[in-house]
């Protein structure tokens, strides 16, 4: 696992802070574990099987829809964003099998803090 403590992001300004927590999360893990990825709307792919964090981050909340397919050799999961609910609600559907739930996990455990903290739930 490589960690590169020097990204540059180019989230848009628009971006809600929590969503951007939650998919950054993801985004790193995955470049982390050294995938790649694809940005898209559900039809278009603007950016393909990329490891250019700037280049990801910029595309992220281009629309109001997003789709990170993310792929490690034969191993692929596909991750289904809406933006603009509450941010823990971000996240609207991924891909059922082991590789998308390993990918998940990091910012499974963000977007359930931003939940507590928005909810005001304590442990």
């Amino acid at each position: 696992m490589t960690t590169n403590i020097n990204r540059t992001a180019a989230y848009p300004d628009h971006l809600n802070p929590g969503e951007r927590k939650i998919i950054d999360k993801l985004i790193c893990d995955a470049l982390d574990m050294g995938c790649t990825i694809s940005v898209g709307d559900g039809g278009d792919w603007f950016v393909k099987l990329s490891t250019d964090y700037t280049e990801i981050t910029r595309e992220v909340a281009a629309c109001d829809e997003m789709v990170l397919r993310i792929r490690q050799g034969e191993k692929h999961a596909a991750f289904f964003f809406v933006h603009g609910n509450e941010p823990y609600e971000v996240l609207n559907d991924h891909t059922d099998n082991a590789f998308a739930y390993a990918i998940w996990s990091g910012a499974e455990k963000v977007r359930e803090a931003i939940e507590n903290k928005m909810c005001r739930v304590t442990a």
